[in-house]
């Protein structure tokens, strides 16, 4: 694993570090589609544990390079491969609408997964991470405004 350091002053950044974990996620994705394949395969929840393994890379030493994460651009790159964490779960196309499909398969965006790793860094009691998650699930899904809202309300009775 590793963490890269942009920088060595008080300013450090860790764009590079960002970049290369996005891209070692997506190569991660790639060698699991080929062993998972999208029909007949694996169970929903074998393929969240496998999905879920990857998400440790993505997510490794998150309290330090949160910071990263004001950054749009760094947002997006973190987004994207969060995102194709969830398709591969719920054994989607990239076509399908990111925010429906991390819904289903029960998978928050970066930005809260982010935060959830650094409270339980910070050793936050695991049942007031788990409320502060959902209800910043809930405020990002209040704001989607697609087809799937028909379906699924909210998050919470989703999740329920």
């Amino acid at each position: 694993m590793g963490l890269i350091v942009d920088g060595v002053s008080r300013n450090a950044r860790f764009g590079e570090h960002v970049r290369r974990t996005a891209n070692k996620v997506g190569r991660i994705v790639q060698k699991l589609e080929g062993i998972l394949p999208r029909v007949d395969g694996l169970s929903y929840e074998r393929r969240r544990v496998m999905v879920m393994a990857a998400s440790l890379v993505l997510l490794y030493a998150a309290p330090i390079w949160q910071s990263e994460l004001a950054y749009r651009k760094y947002n997006g790159i973190l987004e994207r491969a969060n995102c194709l964490l969830a398709l591969r779960v719920a054994c989607a196309d990239k076509t399908a609408l990111s925010t429906a499909v991390m819904a289903l398969v029960k998978i928050p965006p970066i930005t809260v997964r982010v935060r959830q790793r650094c409270m339980k860094a910070e050793s936050e009691s695991v049942s007031k991470v788990a409320e502060w998650v959902m209800s910043e699930w809930e405020k990002n899904w209040a704001l989607y405004d697609g087809w799937m809202k028909v379906f699924v309300p909210s998050i919470r009775k989703l999740s329920g």
